[in-house]
This record gives C-alpha cells, structure tokens and sequence, in this order.
C-alpha cells in the first residue's frame, strides 16, 4: 500500500514539476503577444483610418461607372498598405510567433498587391477583371486574418467587404 502511495506522490510531484515551467511559458507568450499587438494596433489603426477616407464612396463610383477614379482610390489604399506593411515589419517579433507572423506580414504584402491590382483594372476599365480580383482579396484576407486570430487584433484584421 505505502509503494502505491509513493508512486502516486512522485507522479504528482512530476507533474507539477512539468506543469509549472509550461503555465510560466504560456503566461509569457501571452505577454509578448500583448506587447505585439500594443506595438501594432496603432499603425494599422492609422492605416484604417486612411483607408476609410482614401476608399470612402469606392462602390458607388464603380456602380455609376466612374472606374477610373475608382482606380486610382484602390492604387492609393494600396500605397497606404505598402506604407503600413514596412512600418510592421520594422516592429520585433515575438519569438514564439515569428514565423506566423512572418507568413502574415507576407500576405498582408499580397493583400496590397491586390489592391494595386484592382485599381489597375478598374483604371483600364475592365470591371470584370477587377471583380475577380476583389473576389481574391476578400478570400485571402479571411486566410489572413485567420493566421493571427490568437492575437485578437481589431484594427490589423482586413475587412475588404467594408469598402468593396
């Protein structure tokens, strides 16, 4: 009876010995995520806003067939983007999430190009192509959005439906 005793003693000490260092690991991921996304919620706030006001009215010119000035309001969003993208790829990773974030950082550069993309077409006055091309933007920018959806970010989500 006392052996039993002493195996469930050293399992239980075992496990608490392992259970402790993963829940102090876990606690400091969950910093470093928080420090990342307070260190990048303000840029891609600035980015939306600006989003807002360069895109604002975009749908209705497309509808009324003004495509070029809608063009050229997709090109701008698009810059604004490229301008935000390097100024989140300037901000340090964390460890735990860097490659994650990474592959984000890259789609969100594929995300601009689409944009870039749709103003081009919509310039050149093929409003076909620019509807498949919006149509790639709002299934990417859901795959974007679910590579980081732990961070629980609200302005560095990409909500495409909003303007298009």
């Amino acid at each position: 009876m006392r052996t039993r005793g002493s195996i469930f003693a050293a399992v239980c000490a075992l496990a608490l010995v392992v259970a402790v260092p993963l829940a102090l690991a876990a606690t400091v991921q969950e910093e470093a995520r928080a420090q990342y996304k307070a260190a990048v919620e303000p840029i891609c706030r600035e980015n939306s806003q600006a989003n807002q006001h360069i895109l604002a009215g975009v749908a209705a010119k497309v509808r009324k067939g003004k495509l070029k000035a809608a063009g050229r309001q997709f090109v701008r969003a698009s810059a604004a983007l490229q301008r935000t993208l390097r100024q989140l790829e300037a901000v340090p990773r964390p460890e735990a999430d860097a490659p994650r974030l990474t592959e984000w950082l890259k789609r969100v550069g594929s995300e601009a190009t689409l944009l870039r993309k749709i103003g081009k077409a919509l310039e050149a006055g093929q409003k076909r192509k620019a509807e498949s091309l919006v149509a790639r933007l709002e299934s990417g920018a859901r795959l974007t959005n679910a590579m980081v959806i732990s961070f629980s970010f609200h302005y560095c989500r990409f909500e495409p439906s909003k303007y298009t």
